[in-house]
C-alpha cells in the first residue's frame, strides 16, 4: 500500500497516476495564473481607454454646447437689435 496525498492507494499503477495528475496540476496552474494576469492587465487597459473615450467624448460636447449657445446668443441679439 502506497500513500499519495494522505489517500491510501492499493495498486502502484494508480499511484503512478495519481502522481502524474499532481504534477499536471502544479504544471498547469502556472499559464492559468499567468493568463489570469494578462486578463487583469487587459481589463485595465481596457478601462483606462474607456475611461479615456468618455472624456474625449464629453470635451467635444462642451465645444459643440458652446457653439451652440454662442450661435443662439447670436441670433438673440441680431433680433433684438432689429
Amino acid at each position: 500500500m502506497i500513500e499519495l496525498g494522505g489517500i491510501a492507494i492499493c495498486c502502484p499503477m494508480n499511484a503512478e497516476i495519481l502522481t502524474m495528475v499532481e504534477v499536471n496540476k502544479k504544471t498547469e496552474a502556472l499559464p492559468v495564473r499567468q493568463n489570469t494576469k494578462d486578463i487583469e492587465m487587459g481589463e485595465e487597459q481596457l478601462s483606462v481607454l474607456i475611461k479615456e473615450a468618455g472624456e474625449e467624448a464629453r470635451g467635444k460636447k462642451r465645444e459643440v454646447m458652446a457653439r451652440h449657445y454662442d450661435r443662439l446668443r447670436d441670433a438673440v441679439n441680431r433680433a433684438a437689435a432689429s
